[in-house]
């Protein structure tokens, strides 16, 4: 008989799966709805995808996925270039703000402050099919709720499922 006690066990990592895409350039200093991201990839890990990656640029480059059961992960957002129809984003270069709505919906409202530094004060993706929803005071991900945070050197902020 064999002492497997010792053996390495094996880990499952959810952050090597989903590959950022070639033009996603990391915004090094993110506040999330009253939460400090420093140095991180991003928000939220779901599945092994990110529902939203926020990435440098003159206004804040954008990509969003929504969910349904019977299709998966479904990609709405592009580098600020809507997917779907029933999706309006609008660029203001005057302020440095993305602001994306579903329907009549704003479901995400964000803002460069400068080079390396970008301020979400709303976010919404339950029309989309996303539990994450927040603003000033606080985010809400699935069951928790997270507040004045802060979360340095890392992949996402959260990671679920």
């Amino acid at each position: 008989m064999t002492d497997t006690s010792q053996a390495p066990k094996e880990h499952h990592n959810l952050f090597a799966e989903y590959k950022l895409p070639k033009e996603y350039k990391r915004i090094l200093n993110k506040d999330i709805c009253s939460n400090k991201l420093i140095d991180c990839e991003g928000i939220a890990l779901i599945r092994g995808i990110p529902p939203i990656l926020i990435g440098a640029g003159e206004f804040p480059r954008i990509w969003l996925q929504g969910f349904s059961e019977q299709s998966g992960f479904i990609e709405i957002v592009s580098n600020n270039i809507r997917m779907n129809p029933n999706i309006s984003l609008i660029e203001d270069k005057f302020n440095k703000t993305t602001a994306i709505a579903a329907g009549t919906k704003m479901i995400v409202h964000s803002q460069m402050i400068d080079s390396t530094s970008c301020a979400v004060r709303l976010i919404d993706l339950r029309p989309i099919g996303i539990n994450m929803f927040g603003d000033e005071t606080g985010l809400s991900v699935g069951g928790g709720s997270f507040s004045k945070n802060t979360f340095q050197g890392g992949s996402y902020f959260i990671a679920i499922g």
